[in-house]
């Protein structure tokens, strides 16, 4: 399956590649903002997308509302019902985001070392999953 990446919003520039690239394919392309419809951290039979590296600076505010949007339109448009993420779960201010977001928390997990590309094995992440059948949520400040 292809994983792709927005065009069009503030530089980003479309790409289109395999989620069953190699390791070091992937980390190369670790800085770039990724829709992926698989995710080794995750469960399902084809019910969601799954987000990568969402980063805003500061001074972009409202760009993450604008990706998180266009997110759940390329996962919708897939006929899937879900969009999910994860982030360290050390980070308390982008966790509250992710909740402002409309996101739920499903839980943390430790990193397993298999799946430890950008992070050090033994990370621990929290999992947030947002249902796109829910109400979207208030204008996000950040």
């Amino acid at each position: 399956m292809a994983a792709v990446v927005p065009a069009g919003v503030d530089g980003a520039s479309a790409q289109r590649w395999s989620s069953s690239a190699g390791a070091a394919e992937r980390r190369r392309r670790r800085d770039h903002l990724t829709l992926e419809w698989t995710d080794p951290l995750w469960t399902d039979a084809g019910a969601a997308g799954y987000l990568h590296r969402l980063a805003v600076r500061r001074a972009a505010a409202g760009l993450g509302a604008r990706l998180l949007a266009w997110a759940g339109t390329a996962v919708r448009g897939r006929g899937r019902g879900l969009l999910r993420l994860d982030c360290p779960a050390a980070n308390m201010p982008l966790r509250a985001y992710y909740d402002r977001a409309g996101f739920h928390h499903i839980g943390d997990i430790e990193l397993p070392g298999a799946a430890a590309l950008w992070s050090p094995p033994g990370t621990m992440l929290s999992l947030y999953e947002r249902n796109l059948d829910d109400p979207p949520p208030p204008a996000l400040s950040c």
